[in-house]
C-alpha cells in the first residue's frame, strides 16, 4: 500500500512512479489519496485529477484498489464514496475522536452502503500534541498503555472495520501491538460504557487537532 497525496494527475504520476521504484514492484495492491479532508474535491474529481489518473491505473493492471485516507472534514470523504470508485476508506476513528469529527457515524454508513473495505487509524488517539510530535515518538501517544487493549477493541469492534492501524515506533510497542491483537476481544457494554465516558472527557482536551472538522 502507498499514498498520494495530491489532487492533480501530474503530481500523483511522480508520487507513485517514486513508491513504485522504492518499493520496486510493477504492481501495488491499494493507493489511497491521501489528506482527502484538505483536498479541493472539484479538483481531485476534474479530468486531469488524481482519482481519474488512479482509475487509469488501475484500468492498466498497475494497481488493484483505490482508497481515500485522512483525519478532518468527513463530508469529504463522504462526496468521494458517493462516486463508487473507492474501495477501501482509512480515517480517524477512535473513542475519543468520536466526539470531535465522528467519522463513525459520518463516513461508516456510507462506506457500508456500499460495500467499502473500511480501516481506522489513530485507534490509541494519536500522538501527544497532534501532527506536531508526530517525528517525536517518545512524547508517548494519549492512550494509557493499561487503556489500549480496549481502545483497539473500540475500534476493531466497528461494524464494517476490518484493519486498525496503530504506528509503532520502536520495536517493542510493536510485539505489544501484536500481543494486543492476539488477545482482543469485543468489550462488554460495560468497558464499552467506561471506555467512551472517559473518551467523552478527553475530547475536550483534544480539540480539532487534525484540521477544521466541516
Amino acid at each position: 500500500m502507498t499514498k498520494v497525496s495530491t489532487d492533480n494527475s501530474a503530481r500523483a504520476e511522480r508520487s507513485l512512479s517514486e513508491s513504485m521504484r522504492l518499493l520496486k514492484t510493477e504492481q501495488i495492491d491499494l493507493v489511497h489519496i491521501h489528506s482527502i479532508g484538505g483536498k479541493n474535491i472539484d479538483r481531485v474529481l476534474a479530468n486531469d485529477g488524481a482519482l481519474n489518473y488512479l482509475l487509469k491505473q488501475k484500468e492498466a493492471g498497475k494497481i488493484r484498489f483505490i482508497g481515500i485516507s485522512g483525519h478532518n472534514r468527513p463530508p469529504n470523504f463522504v462526496r468521494m464514496l458517493q462516486t463508487d470508485q473507492i474501495d477501501v476508506v482509512m480515517c480517524v476513528m477512535n473513542y475519543a475522536d468520536r466526539n470531535i469529527y465522528d467519522f463513525e457515524s459520518k463516513v461508516l454508513p456510507e462506506a457500508r452502503r456500499r460495500n467499502v473495505g473500511c480501516v481506522a487509524m489513530k485507534v490509541y488517539v494519536g500522538i501527544k500534541g497532534g501532527f506536531r510530535n508526530h517525528r517525536s515518538g517518545y512524547v508517548g501517544c494519549v492512550t494509557e498503555p493499561e487503556r489500549m487493549p480496549h481502545a483497539m477493541s473500540y475500534a476493531l469492534d466497528l461494524e464494517s472495520v476490518s484493519v486498525a492501524v496503530v504506528g509503532p515506533y520502536t520495536v517493542e510497542q510493536s510485539i505489544r501491538n501484536v500481543e494486543i491483537a492476539q488477545k482482543y476481544k469485543p468489550l462488554s457494554a460495560e468497558q464499552r460504557n467506561t471506555l467512551l465516558e472517559y473518551g467523552r472527557k478527553l475530547a475536550p482536551t483534544l480539540g480539532p487537532r487534525y484540521g477544521s472538522v466541516v
